[in-house]
């Protein structure tokens, strides 16, 4: 089969299609034949040679998302069969023409969505889901803050928190692309960089945060703590801005708040399982309702991933980036 892999670490360049083994499904896994994968910063990060996926896993091959219908079905698998369509979460590799996957972690495609629309959902809205609730630990009522809204997981983000009730505030630095978010349930769009962010946010939500989604890292965490109220949530996403910053620890003991941190591609894989199953039961339902979506920048073929790459690199696009199979 064929599958995308940085020959070494560098640039978009790097990257070529490659003849490789088609993977052998376990007892337990399923074979899918994948036809969209979508594109994440992680990615071009993994290209480079700083973000490698979890030992056992081949640093080369690219790839986090996927979309496509199952091949073939392991021995002990019941709850997929041959012809499915399904999606989710790999370490690496999902750029390919074939993968194995757990069946138990697969989500079920809903049928109005095209395979390119549904490699643009597992890896943002099931970051989003998790960094909301299972790490932020949301109650019904609770005003969250979103850094930066404009990133996939940020748009995602956005639209869980306002389908359930809760007042939310995203921040941006592109006032236009943060108001095209208003269809996406952004009633309260900041500006990144605004002296009076704080007061802006606080105004917006009708108090402090309870929970602070940074996709940013380095350099806000003062302004993240400000924002949030006594025994607020702080759970970093993304380090765009970097990986490094200080904390003022007698104001977070204080106010008893919290710093919460998340990865997707290293968790062991009943928490991954176990995060996939409480998705298709809370959320797939709204998805497949179209209540929630995110949307597509452009569509790639995969013999054009490094310029799927450079266009990432470029920024300034809205929604995902996909990269499909003929």
């Amino acid at each position: 089969m064929k599958a995308l892999i940085a020959a070494r670490p560098g640039g978009p360049e790097v990257l070529i299609l490659a003849t490789v083994d088609q993977p052998q499904p376990g007892a337990e896994d399923v074979r899918v034949r994948v036809r969209a994968a979508g594109l994440n910063r992680a990615d071009l990060l993994q290209r480079r040679g700083f973000y490698p996926p979890p030992s056992g896993w081949d640093p080369r091959r690219i790839g986090l998302e996927y979309a496509g219908e199952v091949e073939a079905v392991g021995a002990r698998c019941s709850l997929r069969r041959v012809g499915d369509r399904v999606m989710g979460l790999v370490a690496a590799g999902a750029c390919a023409e074939f993968i194995t996957v757990p069946e138990r972690e697969t989500l079920p495609i809903p049928p109005r969505l095209t395979d390119a629309e549904a490699a643009a959902i597992p890896e943002a809205f099931l970051t989003a889901f998790r960094a909301l609730w299972e790490e932020g630990g949301l109650q019904p009522g609770e005003g969250v803050a979103v850094r930066i809204a404009t990133s996939s997981v940020g748009m995602a983000a956005v639209q869980l928190a306002h389908a359930a009730g809760h007042p939310v505030v995203g921040t941006g630095r592109d006032a236009d692309r943060l108001d095209a978010l208003r269809e996406f349930g952004l009633n309260h769009p900041l500006v990144e960089g605004s002296a009076d962010l704080v007061v802006q946010a606080r105004r917006a939500l009708g108090g402090a945060a309870a929970v602070v989604l940074d996709l940013w890292g380095g350099g806000r965490l003062a302004e993240n703590l400000a924002l949030l109220g006594e025994e607020g949530r702080l759970v970093v996403v993304g380090l765009l801005g970097g990986g490094r910053d200080t904390v003022d620890l007698t104001g977070l003991l204080m106010r008893r708040q919290s710093i919460r941190t998340l990865t997707m591609r290293s968790q062991p894989i009943e928490r991954r399982i176990a995060l996939a199953r409480r998705f298709e039961q809370q959320i797939l339902p709204d998805l497949a309702a179209g209540r929630l979506r995110l949307p597509i920048a452009q569509v790639y073929p995969m013999t054009e991933a490094a310029e799927a790459h450079r266009r990432m690199e470029a920024g300034g696009h809205l929604g995902k980036l996909v990269l499909t199979w003929p």
